[in-house]
């Protein structure tokens, strides 16, 4: 069967056994909300049950927990709210529970963070990409966010590339697993310390600096999802499906977000294109999605380069001062 044969078929969905959407909060209760309302406009919100996971607060935080979790149970727009509130703070076990508890039901699952905002066909692509793409060993998960850089003006054939954004992410349980048995057979860091071929290919892709952060992940005990999927898809040579134009964007990027600073295109609203109709490839040539994702590292500031690796380096042995600091910040560094 060749792609248009593909493309024509008629994929319906199984509105009793949608996957069910994820949200990992905290204190941002006004992200929250527009979290949840963006979610609430989609046509599948009604027959999809909603995980609200929300980490217990830090002293401090209290008030603003609280007024999340009160919001959380006022929810009314789906199917049903399960809402797993932590007893005690603890990031990684919040993010575990949200990519794990949810595959009980059927296997699959749509996570976010509370500082992201969906189409209103958000839910159809993803629960459209899940039953497409399960049972194609090359695609490893779907991403809701495509950048302005790889945005289609016209096309709706959905494109693939090897950089996840957990900005809506859509995961199957065994290909989780799968994802968790090799980080846990295996860390990153000791991966790339170990194998100098693999180390230089992975430097020349995505620099130095992301090297030094797997090495500060393992000596810290840190586990950052959205990394290590990054390196796992990129050394098995697996894809990332994204739609033709975003279908979600990170809110957070407005100063808010614990690891985010004040970024304009990811919150750029005039990517969001208003159309719920998509051509889902089945076949995808694996240098267009290498130039798709060098094309977004590029535009992150995040290609490698000469004088980026050697910052880098300079900055993780010794911190240099403030502006300095401020002026390779603000050129993009």
């Amino acid at each position: 069967m060749n792609n248009t044969e593909e493309k024509d078929r008629n994929y319906n969905l199984d509105l009793q056994n949608l996957a069910p959407v994820s949200v990992s909060v905290y204190n941002r209760v006004e992200h929250f909300k527009n979290c949840i309302k963006s979610l609430e406009a989609n046509d599948l919100a009604k027959y999809s049950i909603l995980y609200v996971f929300s980490d217990a607060a830090l002293p401090g935080d209290e008030d603003e927990v609280s007024k999340v979790r009160e919001y959380a149970r006022s929810i009314s727009g789906f199917k049903s709210t399960k809402l797993i509130f932590q007893k005690k703070n603890n990031l990684k076990k919040n993010m575990q529970d949200l990519f794990q508890m949810a595959f009980e039901i059927n296997g699959k699952s749509i996570i976010m963070e509370d500082d992201t905002v969906v189409h209103k066909s958000f839910l159809k692509f993803m629960n459209m990409s899940l039953n497409i793409y399960e049972k194609v060993d090359k695609i490893h998960c779907i991403s809701g966010y495509v950048g302005p850089e790889n945005h289609l003006e016209k096309s709706i054939d959905v494109q693939a590339y090897l950089v996840p954004d957990l900005a809506g992410i859509g995961i199957w349980k065994k290909k989780h697993f799968d994802f968790l048995n090799d980080y846990h057979s295996c860390h990153p860091w000791l991966r790339l310390k170990k194998n100098f071929y693999y180390c230089i290919k992975f430097i020349f892709y995505f620099g130095i600096s992301k090297i030094l952060l797997f090495k500060e992940m393992y000596d810290k005990n840190l586990f950052y999802e959205d990394y290590l999927l990054e390196e796992y898809i990129y050394r098995k040579k697996k894809l990332v499906i994204i739609p033709p134009f975003t279908l979600t964007l990170n809110k957070g990027y407005d100063g808010s977000g614990i690891n985010c600073g004040t970024l304009e295109e990811f919150q750029n609203e005039n990517f969001l294109r208003y159309s719920d109709n998509f051509d889902f490839l089945i076949k995808f040539d694996e240098s267009r999605a290498n130039q798709l994702t060098k094309r977004t590292l590029k535009f992150r500031g995040l290609k490698p380069n000469l004088v980026r690796q050697v910052y880098a380096l300079i900055a993780y042995f010794y911190k240099p001062p403030k502006i300095i600091r401020r002026f390779f910040k603000k050129i993009g560094f």
